[in-house]
């Protein structure tokens, strides 16, 4: 491949746009020795066993490319080194390349499979952090920035994070009101 600034003829100088050739592909061949070949039947007939066995169809898909996948990156490592063939070696990087996504494929079914935090939780959370961040509130101090929890559920809230031994009572205003702060 070639790339040529485009010459303006009238002028003799640069127009600022380039040429680009290409060149046609050269074929070349890599050849698949037989180790490399078993290592593959025995890498994709293990895979469809383990899916099989697993009674989870989420991922029969998935296990039945991995080995085609662990394939065309043996062939990629072989072909970017210039090798006239797939060396075991390749097929070696390949699985191992293939395992860590079938490793990342069951971290995201687990991860999906979570539930969500109930609303209780976030709840919490939030009053938590806006404790901490005013050094300690009331129940009214912390309704000012949380608008969807009246200061009587967020005062519940409270208390039952003080009793949880997330909070505890620090002082009481003149009216009566408790003042918590972080454990």
């Amino acid at each position: 491949m070639t790339i040529e600034d485009e010459i303006d003829f009238a002028t003799g100088r640069a127009t600022g746009k380039k040429t680009v050739n290409v060149l046609p592909f050269e074929t070349v061949t890599v050849a698949l020795p037989d180790e490399v070949c078993d290592r593959f039947y025995f890498y994709h007939d293990g895979l469809l066993e383990i899916a099989a066995a697993s009674g989870n169809d989420d991922v029969d898909g998935n296990y039945g490319r991995f080995a085609e996948k662990a394939f065309r990156i043996a062939l990629l490592l072989a072909s970017v080194e210039g090798a006239s063939r797939i060396e075991l070696r390749h097929w070696t990087r390949a699985q191992q390349i293939t395992e860590r996504w079938r490793a990342g494929l069951h971290s995201l079914i687990e991860q999906l499979s979570q539930p969500e935090p109930s609303a209780a939780v976030d709840n919490e959370e939030k009053i938590f952090e806006h404790v901490r961040k005013l050094g300690g509130a009331t129940a009214n101090e912390v309704s000012r920035y949380i608008k969807h929890l009246s200061s009587g559920e967020i005062a519940q809230y409270m208390a039952s994070m003080a009793t949880a031994g997330r909070l505890k009572p620090d002082t009481t205003t003149r009216k009566g009101t408790l003042r918590y702060v972080i454990v």
